[in-house]
């Protein structure tokens, strides 16, 4: 009985022996597991931190850039709401130079107006020299005088060079071909233009020569003024030098 009890004992503690040996290695593996299962975790979040240390490095300097971009838009956009301020007062001032350039205009116009009236009571009472180029002229400047799309400062200056041209006839001299009527004939004749004193004529042949008559009209010179008309046409041409020569200015005595 008591060796039978023994054997008992003695298999029990081979059993536990050899179940301690089997569980000490489980153990082991799962420690050894376990540890692994740790460190790559900590590799991982190793990784992961330090992703995210360079996406903030990252993002610090986007922000950073942004900073200084919206610095230099908030700049700007003082400098262009200083520009349109500057001008808002520019185009109040130029719309207050409007009302005063609208205001003198409605005085110039009508002296302008008035000037070239007169300008034409004055050519047509004046002497008929080159008639057609002087009509001419003064109907372009009524058609420019009365387009409202034309400047008034425009509309002067054209006037003012219309009036000089006058003034300038009154001073020279010149010889031009024009068709005159003569009593009931009409005839082609060179024309000289002696200042506005006087208009003379001749026959394209220059067998005859006459003047204008403000009171009566074209009419023909005596035979003995041929050579002076006839020398002053030359003259005027630079056909010849000048030089002193009698024409018969004022009333002419006709015989």
């Amino acid at each position: 009985m008591e060796v039978k009890k023994a054997k008992i004992l003695i298999g029990l503690i081979f059993f536990l022996i050899f179940s301690g040996i089997s569980f000490s290695k489980d153990i082991s593996l799962q420690v050894r597991r376990n540890v692994k299962e740790a460190i790559d975790i900590r590799q991982k979040a190793q990784e992961e931190e330090d992703r995210w240390f360079e996406e903030r490095k990252r993002l610090e300097k986007e922000y950073k850039k942004l900073q200084e971009e919206n610095k230099a838009l908030s700049e700007e956009v003082k400098k262009l709401n200083d520009e349109i301020a500057s001008h808002k007062r520019s185009i109040k001032g130029i719309k207050e130079d409007i009302s005063e350039i609208d205001e003198i205009r409605s005085k110039i116009e009508p002296l302008i107006l008035g000037i070239y009236k007169r300008l034409c009571e004055f050519v047509e009472k004046d002497i008929p020299f080159l008639p057609m180029e002087r009509e001419n002229r003064l109907k372009r400047l009524r058609k420019m005088i009365g387009d409202p799309n034309v400047d008034v400062s425009e509309k002067f200056r054209s006037l003012m060079e219309a009036i000089f041209i006058e003034a300038r006839y009154g001073n020279t001299i010149e010889v031009y071909r024009d068709r005159i009527k003569i009593g009931e004939k009409n005839i082609y004749a060179n024309i000289f233009r002696f200042g506005r004193v006087s208009l003379f004529f001749e026959t394209l042949d220059g067998k005859r020569c006459g003047y204008f008559d403000p009171s009566y009209g074209w009419r023909y010179f005596p035979k003995r003024y041929n050579k002076g008309i006839s020398d002053a046409i030359e003259i005027a041409e630079k056909r010849r030098p000048a030089e002193i020569i009698d024409l018969p200015i004022g009333r002419i005595m006709r015989r």
